[in-house]
This record gives C-alpha cells, structure tokens and sequence, in this order.
C-alpha cells in the first residue's frame, strides 16, 4: 500500500507461478498450505483426490512426494482447486489418451 498526494494506492503482485497443465489445457497455479487442492501421482491420475494442502517438502528425500494431504498422504502433484470440471478432466485424461490412441 502506497500513499500519493491524497491518495492510498493499493498494489497487487500476480502470481508469476502459474503454468498450462497438459492434463486440464488450462492455466493452473501450484498451492499454498491451507488451500483446497487435487492431488495425484504420476500415471496414476484416475486416483486423483481433492484435499487441502497440509505441507510441502522441498528435500532431496521427499523429491518424487512433495505434496502432503490433508489425509496425510503424499502425491507427486498437486494444483489449486478451482472448480469440478478441472478434477474430472484430470481424473479421465487416462480414458481421454485411450480413445485418442484408438481413433488413430
């Protein structure tokens, strides 16, 4: 927050984080603890779950699981939620490929 003469001017940062997700085709940005997210692991989307954020470990160790569930489970990804029709495309991209390959 700024002041000028008589003004207050208010600044917002965007989030320079975000990304396309080849699973959704749409622009999805990473998660914060506390935030409502889905979670899965890679060739494993059809798992996928909806859960908040409870940590993130950025250690060699933790390298293939970074994102930790509410439900204490650990996922290889995870992105803000942001309605049902972006879960649904990244639990069906298993069957979405499928049909690809079979139309080919």
């Amino acid at each position: 927050m700024e002041q000028e003469n008589d003004k207050i001017v208010i600044l917002f940062e965007g989030n320079n984080k975000e990304f396309v997700l080849d699973l959704t085709g749409e622009t999805e940005s990473p998660p914060e603890i506390g935030d409502l997210a889905i979670f899965w692991n890679a060739g494993k989307e059809y798992l996928a779950v909806i859960a908040l954020l409870a940590d993130k470990e950025w250690v060699p160790e933790a390298e293939k699981y970074p994102y930790k569930a509410s439900s204490e489970e650990w996922y290889s990804h995870a992105i803000r939620f942001r309605n049902l029709s972006q879960f649904i495309k990244i639990i069906k991209h298993r069957f979405r490929n499928a049909q690809k390959k079979e139309n080919e």
